[in-house]
């Protein structure tokens, strides 16, 4: 498993939709979640550390979490041949441990919430990610992103078509911090 982090949240050029971008903590690599509405709302509450009128199911789930005497120890995602990101919950006590499937979004609230780590199998981290190189221009070094790269030297023609047209339309120029 490799470990992951909070990137930022940056918008398909094409379609609009927000995608969440998780990068590689130790390396140069970029896992896109596609994010609806409502979704984006919380990851971007959450990134934001905005302050909320009332509590909500995060608040909650943490409580629960801390107070029946458990740890988030990790989120564990992996990406299935269709691309659908699935995740779960290691959680862990002093009578043991225990994995609890969860929608990702909810999963990475709770993990950027309590400083939790993401990992990501390297399988998936293989064959969904994208790398953003630097290239010089000939004015200084500008990044530029490979789309559909995989660092074992495959073509990008042999990813999955949904997941190779999806990575074609980010537009990741606009992220140049970490959160």
């Amino acid at each position: 498993m490799i470990e992951m982090a909070f990137h930022g949240i940056s918008r398909c050029h094409r379609t609009g939709q927000a995608v969440l971008l998780l990068r590689e903590k130790t390396g140069e690599r970029y896992l896109p979640i596609r994010l609806p509405p409502k979704e984006e709302q919380i990851i971007a509450a959450e990134l934001a550390d905005a302050p909320t009128r009332r509590s909500n199911v995060y608040d909650l789930l943490t409580t629960a979490v801390v107070t029946l005497g458990f740890k988030l120890e990790a989120v564990l995602m992996e990406v299935a041949p269709d691309s659908e990101v699935k995740s779960s919950l290691r959680l862990t006590s002093e009578s043991g441990s225990w994995q609890v499937e969860a929608h990702p979004i909810d999963a990475l609230a709770l993990a950027f919430r309590q400083g939790s780590p993401i990992l990501l199998g390297a399988e998936a981290l293989e064959t969904s990610s994208f790398r953003r190189h630097r290239q010089d221009d000939g004015a200084g070094s500008v990044d530029k992103q490979a789309k559909g790269h995989r660092d074992n030297g495959t073509r990008p023609d042999n990813l999955a078509p949904a997941l190779r047209d999806f990575l074609s339309t980010l537009d990741v120029s606009g992220l140049g911090r970490n959160i």
